[in-house]
């Protein structure tokens, strides 16, 4: 962004912006944190690890749909629970 672009957003636009940085900041450092364990985890190991033992990439998109289905019955529970409190 230009300084003027800056200069011109609002103070709650500016805030949004910063913060959005910072959260990618952070998920930047969560991979790298990521990697780190799983190097640490090839060095340390007695046996010989493959990659797929670190991370297996979903092969269909019909796994993302039964955990989607999963949380979507997670969430109805928790809704049913809650509803039995009554607050005001």
């Amino acid at each position: 962004m230009k300084p003027s672009e800056i200069y011109a957003l609002t103070p709650r636009e500016y805030y949004i912006l910063m913060h959005a940085q910072q959260e990618r900041k952070f998920d930047q450092y969560d991979d790298m944190a990521s990697s780190a364990m799983m190097i640490g985890k090839v060095r340390s190991a007695k046996k010989s690890i493959k990659q797929s033992d670190l991370f297996k990439r979903p092969k269909s998109t019909e796994e993302d749909g039964d955990i989607s289905q999963e949380a979507i019955e997670k969430q109805r529970n928790a809704s049913e629970w809650l509803s039995n409190f009554n607050i005001s």
